[in-house]
């Protein structure tokens, strides 16, 4: 699995499909997930849109949306690979006895920066309200490639 920033929202690549999260615009074939509603969205054979909690499954990538104290976050899967998918207001929400490849953390002007280190997995944030500059030690990368770390590892990214 790789996991990259693109105009277009993040990508959770899974083998030829992919998962997008969050696209500033239309997104024509793979997943696509809104972690705040959009409204009515039409759907076609080439995508699945996904607004809410609940169980989906799509050219062999499995997501389970939750729901918790009113924070929408996702787990994507596929290949034996597992990515946690959360917004700021999510963090203190991670199941701490699960076992992610990476947590995926869309920030923004809210994020509480000592929540940052409470997190034992790898970390890829995106950082949309440059609110992580200055505040933590980070790599800034553009794709990070999850087969290239481990989660035993405590690694921290910025997509860019």
């Amino acid at each position: 699995m790789d996991i990259s920033k693109h105009s277009n929202g993040v990508k959770v690549g899974a083998g030829n499909s992919g998962v997008f999260i969050n696209p500033a615009s239309e997104v024509d074939s793979g997943i696509v997930i809104y972690t705040d509603t959009q409204g009515e969205s039409e759907t076609n054979d080439e995508r699945l849109i996904i607004e809410g909690p609940g169980e989906y499954e799509s050219a062999g990538i499995y997501i389970k949306g939750i729901k918790k104290n009113g924070d929408l976050s996702f787990v994507i899967s596929y290949n034996d690979r597992e990515v946690y998918f959360t917004g700021s207001d999510g963090i203190s929400d991670i199941p701490e006895d699960a076992m992610y490849d990476a947590v995926v953390i869309e920030t923004n002007e809210k994020l509480d920066p000592t929540k940052i280190n409470k997190i034992s997995y790898p970390t890829i944030y995106l950082d949309k309200g440059n609110v992580l500059d200055g505040k933590i030690e980070a790599e800034k990368i553009k794709n990070v490639n999850l087969k290239k770390i481990t989660p035993e590892e405590k690694n921290i990214y910025i997509l860019q």
